[in-house]
């Protein structure tokens, strides 16, 4: 069960050891609860957090952009949030193409699209060549939360936000410097630890290109 971020808060506190009283909490709690939204920011954009994934199938327009209002319409706010653009049924997502890519012979060439870069607008990407109008994209990408309120449920792990939130206190305030290596040792044993939950399952061993599952022998020359 995930906390919300007064619980968070609460916890950090417990955690800190701070006296009881009205006005040292109600300070402190402020600066706790900013502390846990900028560590979930940082969290948030190095990991593809599973619990934030969003798969959108959408339909292209013309000029190579899609159907839907990516910002308010489904909540994609920024290029760098998108995982992967798939075009139709190919097994094979597009990739970004470079800012130093002249894209003026692609417009030129077959229809299927090579890659997506990002454009001035709600619709966040394009694909490159356009692509044909009514073909479906796939987007997969995280869905970056509203700032949170003190009842907001936090779908990220509650250690690092924890260890990470109190490591910036006690930083900032400096009177504790085993405390601070302390923590700050825990949070980067805890986000080991996390990596390599994300790394446990199994890969296969041979894969043929075309997304499908081998299922008998295959011999590599």
């Amino acid at each position: 069960m995930s906390d919300t971020l007064a619980q968070l808060v609460g916890r950090c506190v417990l955690r800190l050891g701070m006296v009881t009283g009205k006005g040292v909490q109600v300070y402190a709690e402020d600066i706790l609860g900013e502390l846990i939204q900028e560590q979930f920011t940082k969290l948030f954009d190095e990991y593809w957090w599973e619990d934030y994934m969003v798969n959108l199938v959408t339909p292209l327009t013309t000029l190579g952009v899609t159907a839907t209002d990516m910002k308010s319409g489904e909540g994609l706010d920024r290029f760098t949030d998108i995982q992967h653009v798939w075009y139709k049924n190919y097994n094979k997502p597009l990739g970004r193409l470079s800012a130093r890519t002249n894209t003026a012979p692609m417009l030129t060439q077959d229809s299927h699209p090579h890659g997506i870069l990002p454009i001035n607008s709600n619709k966040i990407f394009q694909l490159l060549p356009y692509g044909t109008s009514g073909d479906n994209v796939t987007v997969t990408f995280r869905k970056r939360p509203d700032t949170f309120t003190a009842d907001t449920v936090i779908l990220m792990d509650d250690l690092a936000l924890i260890f990470g939130a109190v490591y910036s206190y006690l930083e900032d305030d400096g009177t504790n410097p085993g405390a601070t290596e302390k923590t700050l040792n825990s949070f980067n044993v805890r986000l080991q630890q996390l990596k390599t939950m994300r790394n446990e399952q199994d890969i296969p061993l041979f894969y043929d290109g075309t997304g499908g599952v081998l299922t008998n022998w295959t011999e590599i020359r």
